[in-house]
């Protein structure tokens, strides 16, 4: 009996163990006691980081230009192989040069706290003066060539064509955008949404959209995943 007792002990200690180590570190531990992997895996696999399947929208000739009123189409198709050319209209600056595809972006709600923590964590980055004003969110290895980032007041157009879609909510239109180069041709662009109307949480998922140049994404945020110390997280 004692024996039955000290192994049923024993298996139930090892099955909390394994439970606990299944765990993801912003569930179960403060952020004063991550480590450098824990940083990484909120960085790279958490609620808070998607991956965003890319299309490039159809560039319209300029005699369809004139013919449509300079009103564009918007199909999606292949990245790989098309000249830059074909992408951002034909700009000299551009010429003989090629885009790598994406085929995905990476998308970073970097306004969370448990996003800042692990930045901090690993020295990715500083407190920027944007905490605690705006939701922020980041899209990363954008080609600055497929995104036109390098053309003056890009970021103004930008600006227009960056939304986020709370679920039954009026869309949240970027107030700023931020360009960020982060070399070898691709660049951070960061989002800033006013928090004039606060998403609660309440709300079953919300839906960052951008368009970049030519690219186009789309992806969406699940609040009720996105919790950090027991309190939702944006």
């Amino acid at each position: 009996m004692i024996m039955y007792r000290i192994t049923t002990s024993c298996l139930f200690l090892f099955s909390t163990v394994v439970l606990i180590a299944g765990e993801p570190p912003w569930q179960i531990k403060p952020a004063t006691q991550w480590t450098a992997v824990d940083a990484k895996q909120v960085l790279a696999a958490s609620p808070w980081v998607k991956r965003a399947a890319v299309t490039l929208l159809f560039q319209p000739s300029e005699d369809q230009l004139r013919a449509g009123g300079k009103m564009g189409g918007g199909k999606g198709v292949g990245l790989e192989s098309l000249e830059v050319t074909n992408l951002v209209g034909g700009s000299k600056s551009h010429s003989n040069s090629r885009v790598k595809k994406p085929g995905s972006l990476v998308l970073r709600w970097e306004s969370a706290s448990a996003v800042r923590q692990a930045e901090l964590k690993l020295d990715d980055a500083d407190v920027p003066e944007w905490v605690g004003d705006y939701y922020v969110v980041a899209i990363y290895g954008v080609p600055v060539e497929a995104g036109r980032l390098d053309e003056p007041g890009q970021a103004g157009d930008l600006k227009r064509l960056g939304f986020l879609k709370p679920e039954g909510m009026k869309d949240l239109k970027a107030a700023k955008v931020e360009i960020v180069p982060s070399g070898g041709g691709l660049a951070t662009v960061v989002y800033l949404f006013p928090r004039t109307r606060p998403i609660t949480g309440e709300e079953k998922r919300v839906e960052f959209a951008a368009q970049v140049g030519r690219i186009y994404v789309a992806q969406f945020f699940y609040p009720h995943e996105m919790q950090f110390q027991g309190k939702l997280d944006l």
